[in-house]
């Protein structure tokens, strides 16, 4: 996809995605719980984030890292990152926004992390990544299985099928012919939604278009109507795959 598009895409979405959530039970907090246990510790550490999106977890991190650098390529997401940073308090976050292939990063990171991100698929932008990392690359990606029945049904009337990403196993790949041997822990998630009808419409539009699919929103709207009031509630069922990657 070009970079442009890739742009347009998430500067569409920027808006209705989640941002940082400074709860106890947010699952930035416990990511990095999880990463703790398994020895990966962000406290003093220079970080690079690629793929930052609006925060959730680079602002976690920034709250024990010496300095992060927060790269996505999307303005939109970014300015709701700095919002949210200033809102926490939280000073030593460096946004990027450029494209990681086409980013002027110098130096080496202490740990580089990328997590749920589009950025990262080609065996060339897992390259630049371990270039970056001085001590670890952690990957956390789509995994094996993704349903979402809802979504499914939409493609389904447009004539398209909804896609698993790009994600851990891909990445497993990249990781052996770079030379790394790595291990994927998988984990199952259920991601759960409630939106207004209209807000429900132009998102689901947006997951068409960016699977590949003019979406019409005629038929999407249609869709949502004919199985739901004033409020879209639906669960996105979905295997991620967890990669630290010892440099």
């Amino acid at each position: 996809m070009q970079r442009n598009k890739q742009a347009y895409f998430w500067n569409k979405k920027a808006h209705s995605y989640p941002i940082y959530d400074a709860r106890e039970d947010s699952s930035a907090k416990k990511l990095l719980e999880k990463l703790g246990q398994k020895g990966v510790e962000f406290g003093g550490k220079r970080v690079l984030d690629i793929g930052c999106g609006t925060g959730r977890n680079t602002i976690e991190i920034a709250k024990i890292a010496a300095s992060v650098d927060a790269l996505d390529i999307s303005g939109e997401m970014l300015a709701l990152l700095d919002k949210s940073a200033k809102e926490q308090g939280v000073s030593n976050i460096r946004t990027v926004q450029s494209c990681f292939m086409d980013a002027d990063l110098q130096g080496r990171y202490d740990i580089v992390i990328a997590t749920m991100t589009p950025a990262l698929q080609a065996l060339e932008d897992f390259g630049k990544a371990l270039s970056l990392a001085g001590e670890k690359f952690v990957y956390v990606g789509w995994g094996r299985t993704r349903s979402a029945p809802l979504l499914e049904k939409a493609f389904l009337l447009h004539g398209g099928k909804l896609h698993l990403p790009f994600g851990a196993p891909g990445a497993k790949e990249h990781f052996g012919k770079l030379g790394y041997s790595v291990v994927v822990e998988y984990s199952e998630e259920v991601w759960e939604h409630e939106t207004p009808l209209e807000k429900a419409i132009e998102e689901m539009c947006w997951h068409i278009e960016i699977g590949g699919v003019e979406p019409d929103r005629s038929i999407v709207e249609k869709l949502l109507k004919s199985e739901f009031g004033d409020m879209v509630k639906h669960s996105h069922n979905v295997e991620t795959g967890l990669i630290i990657c010892e440099i």
